[in-house]
């Protein structure tokens, strides 16, 4: 038998953001050490396109992996806008995120 197989795209965060030249930024909160939000992080002058809106987006964790993985689960499969408001602006689809961080 024959099968068509058409997968989304998959690839690691990490070599998403090389691809792209994006720069993550992790920030910790001051917060107690087992905070499950003392870390927070995003991709630097980044928005996810919802519709015809732009969204802020970061991830939580209580280490700067988890908040890496967060932020990952949460843009995942969507677009993403960098510069969204200069000339160099780029909207790029996010694939499916995958894999362990750093």
């Amino acid at each position: 038998m024959k099968i068509n197989r058409e997968y989304i795209p998959r690839t690691t965060i990490e070599h998403f953001a090389d691809k792209h030249k994006l720069t993550m930024s992790v920030v910790e909160r001051q917060r107690p050490i087992n905070d499950p939000s003392r870390y927070y992080a995003h991709f630097d002058h980044c928005e996810v396109k919802d519709g015809c809106i732009l969204c802020s987006e970061s991830g939580n964790g209580k280490t700067p992996e988890e908040a890496i993985a967060n932020y990952a689960a949460s843009i995942e499969m969507k677009l993403l806008v960098v510069n969204a408001y200069k000339k160099n602006r780029r909207e790029i689809t996010i694939p499916r995120l995958i894999g362990s961080i750093m």
